[in-house]
This record gives structure tokens, sequence and C-alpha cells, in this order.
């Protein structure tokens, strides 16, 4: 795809996003309306079934805190195309990056963020990828208005997953540890551990998972080693909120945006989110409650190891270890000293000076006549 592509009533503008799966590019309608467009990018069966159900995710959602949904349209390949309202603005991480926020806009941010989550969760959805990157800021003459966005690994507890068992799925620094372990049986208290790292960096404006490799992300997030947030200036009720939404355990997590909302802003807090569209009508039925995660049994008692005591040394062992190394001393002397003797007699062997032999006698002379003679 490239600017100037006719897409049904929509010609593609520019690039303005660029993910694993899928870019989004900005577009115009035949009405000069601006439009997103997120194009699938991966040719796997399972990314674009994946893609297929974000849409459907996406088209079902209406709330002011959510990026709505157009339509899905085709390329003249056949590939699907999911239009979307065009936010003009920026994430969350670099509306930060980019301006001195007052707490009284951080604040208001959380409670959009917290209301947009808190509404796909009472339709049964589970984001599962709550970061700042997928938290779309524009400024407006209110302040500024949060929306959250891509929809792509978002469970849907109504609805069979697509999601393979005992995988990882999601952004590490903002998963939750259950998440890491398997996420196809996470529910929403996973998406109330990713608020809370994403509070934490909405309020202190640092990760609280920040580590220089993947293997320490994760053992970071499995034990809950982050900083302090109160030593990075957040305020007591903020701080309150962090800790419990990034507790290990998901039954110690509050049980949903309501609650964490009454930690956050426990002297005015925001109302609670409706549930149900704006656009629809108003109902008295209630959505059905999430589902109750199976509880894991209490691990069986550690067994006991026998154990073999340490051979201790008494007293009364004392005086025969003293006469068995006396003994042992003794033969090593002995022992030695023969050495020693061997050694020194081979030397005085070997060194001792004799007298010369005497010599042996002349041999008697003989005359011409071959008489011997006497004389020499």
């Amino acid at each position: 795809m490239k600017p100037g592509t006719r897409i049904g009533r929509y010609v593609v503008d520019d690039l303005v996003g660029h993910g694993g799966m899928a870019d989004v590019w900005r577009a115009h309608d035949d009405d000069g309306v601006a439009w997103a467009l997120k194009v699938l990018t991966q040719t796997r069966p399972e990314a674009r079934e994946r893609f297929v159900t974000e849409a459907r995710i996406q088209l079902s959602l209406d709330h002011p805190n959510l990026v709505r949904a157009r339509e899905v349209v085709e390329d003249d390949q056949g590939d699907p195309i999911l239009v979307m309202e065009y936010v003009e603005g920026a994430s969350l991480d670099r509306w930060l990056f980019a301006r001195e926020a007052t707490l009284e806009q951080r604040d208001r941010i959380a409670a959009q963020i917290l209301a947009g989550v808190g509404y796909a969760h009472g339709l049964g959805l589970v984001h599962r990828d709550l970061k700042p990157g997928n938290v779309l800021v524009m400024d407006a003459d209110e302040g500024p208005v949060a929306k959250v966005t891509d929809f792509g690994l978002a469970k849907d507890e109504q609805a069979a997953s697509a999601t393979r068992s005992n995988i990882a799925l999601g952004t590490p620094r903002y998963m939750a540890p259950e998440q890491i372990r398997d996420a196809k049986r996470v529910d929403a208290r996973a998406d109330i551990w990713s608020l809370g790292t994403l509070l934490y960096e909405l309020y202190t404006e640092e990760a609280a998972f920040h580590r220089d490799s993947l293997a320490d992300i994760f053992i970071a997030v499995v034990d809950g080693t982050y900083r302090d947030p109160a030593e990075l200036g957040a305020p007591p009720r903020v701080c309150a909120a962090i800790r419990a939404c990034l507790q290990g355990d998901p039954a110690l997590r509050p049980e949903s945006t309501a609650a964490l909302e009454a930690l956050l802003f426990p002297a005015h807090p925001p109302p609670a989110p409706t549930l149900l569209p704006p656009s629809l009508p108003p109902t008295d039925e209630v959505p059905p409650p999430l589902p109750e995660p199976p509880r894991a049994e209490p691990p069986p008692p550690p067994q006991k190891v026998a154990r073999h005591k340490p051979i201790r040394v008494g007293r009364l062992a004392l005086p025969w270890i003293a006469g068995w190394g006396l003994a042992l001393g003794l033969v090593l002397l002995l022992f030695g000293a023969g050495v020693a003797g061997v050694a020194i007699y081979s030397w005085s062997e070997t060194t001792e000076v004799r007298p010369a032999p005497p010599p042996p006698p002349p041999a008697p002379r003989i005359d011409r006549r071959g008489k011997r003679r006497n004389r020499p």
C-alpha cells in the first residue's frame, strides 16, 4: 500500500503507525473525513483469524474512551482492512514526553482509561495488551481525552478463544504474572495488573518493570520487584492503587475497575463506567459476572527427608586418636631414619678413596739366542 491508493470510498494519505501484525494508515473518504485504516501485514492463517476477531470486537464497542470502528473493507487481493475513527493525538508515552502534565491532567486521563476498560470488561472482554502505547491522547478545550485502542490480543470470555494454552501473549513489561504462564486462562484481573503498570508510568513517567533483557523482565514481573512509586513522587493514593494492582495473587487485586477507581480517587471517586453503549436503550438486564478462575489446590506438605546425623567426636575417642597418631609418627620416624641410613651408606660407597694397586712385574727379556735373561 502507498499514498494515493483508493480502497472503496477511502483514499490513503500516509502511514501513521507500524506494528508487528498490522500497519495503520491515515485516509480520507469522499466527504473529506479522516479515518484510520488498519491493514494486516502478516500472511499466517492464525494472524488473519485474530485480525477478523479484533475487527468483530472493535465493531461492537461504543464508548467515548475506546477507539470506535466503522466497517471492514477489502483491498484488491481480498484482504480485510479495518476502518476506525482517526484520533488526532499521540500515544500516552509520547504525550507525556512532550509536555509537563499536571496532576489534574493525569487524574483525568486515568479516570478515562478506567472508564473505557471497565466498559469493555462489562462486555466480557479482556484486553490483554494494556500499555501506554495503546492509549491515544488528544488535547481538547476541556482537557486531554484518552482513548484505549488495539484489541488485537483481546479475549472474549463469551466466545471460543483462538489462543493456544501455556503460552505468553502480550507486551512483557505490562503483562500479569499469570499471563506469562498461560495467556489463554486469564480473566479481567490480568488487565487490572496491566492498569497498575500503566498508572505507574502515567504518574511517574518511568516503567515499573524496565529491565535490560527479556529474561530479567519476566523475573521482575513474577517476583513483583519494582521501585516504590512513592520514591518517584507519586501521591499516596496513587501509590496505594498501584500496589493493590501489582499483587502477584490475582485474588488480592481490586476485583474491578470500579474498585480500582475507589482506591485511586478516595475523596471524590468518578462515577462507575456505563456497561452498555450510549446508543443502546437502557435495560434492566445485568451483564453476567466474570467467571471465577479455578482456585489452585494447596500444595501437599513437604515430605520429611531422613538426614544422616553428623558424626561427633567425643571426649573418650580423643586418647585413642592421640595414641594411634603417636604410633604412626614413630613408624614414620623409623622409616625415615632407615631411608636416610641407606642413602648415607650408598653415598659413602660411591665416595670412598681406595689405594691404587701395585704395578705388574716387568716381562723377562730374551736374548738373540732365545735364552731368558735374568737381568733387566
